[in-house]
């Protein structure tokens, strides 16, 4: 539950669209053991995993400079600079980035 709250606004959606690209994963991967794996059908779905495979690399990234963006912010707020504001503006900075 940490890495949740250190990814914020970006935890939660990054979840889901794991979970959605896993269920396309398995969904396809049945349907490519059977005889309609080159039905027209089948290219969509594997391009709707691709979509939303890009969309949580996306929400990775801006995650990544959303919390880098906090990180400067407290050390540009801190009056004395610690490696303990530096290294937590990068965890967040860095777990979105690990699961998007």
């Amino acid at each position: 539950m940490n890495w949740f709250q250190q990814m914020g606004f970006y935890g939660w959606p990054l979840v889901l669209l794991s979970v959605v690209v896993s269920v396309l994963i398995i969904v396809r991967g049945i349907q490519s053991m059977g005889p309609r794996a080159a039905d027209p059908g089948f290219r969509s779905g594997l391009n709707a995993i691709l979509f939303w495979g890009a969309i949580a690399a996306l929400l990775g990234f801006l995650g990544q400079y959303h919390g880098m963006y906090n990180g400067l912010r407290a050390i540009a707020a801190a009056t004395e600079l610690s490696p303990f504001v530096i290294a937590g503006g990068l965890a967040q900075s860095f777990t979105t980035v690990i699961f998007g």
